[in-house]
């Protein structure tokens, strides 16, 4: 594998030179350059992004065993073909670069190492129940896993179940896509979910949970208004479920230059949706405003640890760079003057047996 895998490498390094690194049936369009110490360097200046490697065989050797894990394991997250061939571990090893902050390209074999721990990591496999009062609800936390192409291999999938007289309601929050590693909590996306084409026992539900989220503006700054509601609950959910297992340690990813840059290019060109409405755009979930893209990965992103540590007691932002947030929480003196954030601190927690 050691010959392959250091052939695949450099395909991917040729390939990012140009802004076309290959995958599995083509390519994603996005760059950056490399330089290995002693041995390899393709640097012009042209690209905003280098990937330095000061021990190349500490490197290869970690890039090793995620690829045995890739190829060894029947994870949705490495899912990109039917067949586990040499196109299929090329493709997600360019899937997982895509995810390197700027901090990561100095730090690669960090980058890879953390990786194989979100892989490896059991946190969150059993099932949280948590009963919600205000809501009169069961609010159900899962870990699901994430298909190829996203930024983690896991997310906390929350749902908010009632009981009607006429059937169970059902309410989706946002996934929260995460990995652990080395006991710390590294938070990467927060995905909303299209709530709109539900039953009508489902819309009375979101109804109520829309008018009881409105109440977390109490007390909140305007410009960090711009956060959705139902991304405030679900983080106080997962900063609740830290406090189960004992995570104190929470790093926020500030920006992903790699995964903007093909966001942006796949979305940008919009010759190929030419003729199509808005309506019909946006059910196929092209994003026509690129600038809207970046803002919604990045500084809205980060109005949620803005919020979070503005609303809550207890969250101290330790330091920040260009990469990331890091915050340590005081478990015990997590307390908030906003009662729904202190009735969701608040509820109590229990667990469920996977069938």
């Amino acid at each position: 594998m050691e010959r392959e895998l250091f052939d695949i490498f450099f395909e991917i390094v040729h390939g990012a030179k140009i802004g076309k690194i290959p995958t599995v049936l083509s390519y994603v369009q996005a760059g950056f350059e490399t330089e290995i110490k002693d041995r390899f360097s393709n640097v012009d200046q042209k690209s905003d992004h280098i990937l330095k490697i000061d021990d190349f065989n500490q490197f290869m050797n970690a890039l090793k065993r995620y690829s045995e894990i890739v190829m060894t394991t029947d994870h949705g997250w490495f899912r990109v073909a039917e067949e586990k061939d040499r196109a299929y571990l090329r493709a997600n090893l360019v899937y997982l670069l895509a995810n390197m902050t700027p901090q990561d390209f100095q730090h690669p074999t960090e980058f890879v190492n953390r990786y194989i721990e979100f892989c490896m990591d059991r946190t969150f496999s059993e099932p949280m129940v948590m009963e919600y009062a205000p809501l009169d609800c069961k609010i159900l936390v899962e870990r699901k896993e994430q298909p190829a192409g996203q930024e983690t291999p896991y997310a906390l999938s929350i749902t908010l179940e009632k009981e009607y007289p006429e059937g169970s309601a059902h309410y989706t929050l946002p996934l929260l896509r995460y990995g652990v590693a080395d006991h710390q909590l590294y938070l990467y996306a927060i995905q909303g979910k299209n709530n709109e084409d539900i039953k009508e026992i489902d819309r009375k539900l979101a109804k109520k949970a829309n008018r009881h989220f409105y109440k977390m503006n109490k007390n909140c700054r305007e410009e960090l208004q711009d956060v959705p509601l139902s991304f405030m609950f679900a983080s106080t959910i997962l900063l609740k479920c830290m406090q189960e297992v004992g995570i104190e340690d929470m790093t926020i990813a500030k920006t992903l230059p790699l995964k903007l840059e093909i966001k942006k290019n796949v979305f940008g060109d919009m010759e190929k949706y030419k003729g199509l409405s808005a309506s019909k755009l946006k059910a196929l979930g092209v994003i026509t405003n690129v600038e809207k893209i970046e803002y919604n990965l990045t500084t809205r992103f980060l109005h949620v640890m803005e919020r979070l540590q503005d609303q809550i007691h207890g969250i101290e932002v330790r330091k920040e760079n260009e990469s990331f947030c890091n915050a340590t929480l005081n478990a015990k003196m997590l307390f908030s003057e906003n009662e729904v954030y202190q009735t969701l601190l608040d509820s109590v927690v229990t667990y469920q047996k996977r069938k």
